[in-house]
């Protein structure tokens, strides 16, 4: 590899290869996908959903993304979704991720979500997400919303309660 004056093989790799594949992750990770036949209509005409749900826990990450909208494998780059108005059901897929430290812990936590399949019926114009919280240690709820915050498939649980700052989660304080 000749190098010109001024430049050095790390610069060049910099250039060449780091950022097309940082431009290329960029690019295929805000993508939409088209679920239904047909030309692409107007935002007003269809129902967006989000594909996925992250959720952060001490030592991994959950992301819960929608596998399948009506018996059709959703695209895997895809952020959200474009949809008719009407029903529709959704079947979940669950990812942990975690450093390879936490390995052994991870797999006996054996991180878990429901359910697996949510039904809702959308609106044109309107724009949906999933949604999820930890109900119980390494177990979680799922569920859709609208953009008014409403639930619209599934039911909304409460949130395993967590130690305030400075406390764990075997204290005991005063009078209890």
């Amino acid at each position: 590899m000749k190098i010109a004056a001024g430049k050095t093989a790390r610069g060049e790799l910099f250039f060449n290869l780091l950022i097309p594949a940082m431009a290329l992750l960029v690019l295929t990770s805000c993508t939409t996908m088209q679920a239904y036949p047909g030309p692409k209509l107007p935002r007003e005409q269809i129902a967006v959903i989000e594909r996925r749900a992250h959720y952060f826990a001490l030592i991994y990450g959950l992301t819960i993304y929608v596998g399948t909208i009506d018996g059709a494998v959703v695209d895997a780059t895809a952020s959200e979704i474009e949809i008719l108005p009407g029903l529709h059901e959704l079947t979940l897929i669950g990812q942990a991720t975690h450093p390879l430290w936490a390995t052994p812990l991870v797999l006996l936590m054996k991180p878990k979500f429901a359910p697996n399949e949510l039904a809702f019926r959308a609106e044109a114009g309107r724009n949906y997400k999933l949604v999820t919280v930890e109900v119980e240690t390494a177990a979680y709820a799922v569920w859709i919303e609208n953009d008014a915050g409403e639930v619209v498939g599934g039911e909304r649980r409460e949130a395993m309660p967590r130690p305030k700052q400075g406390e764990h989660a075997g204290d005991i304080r005063p009078g209890e």
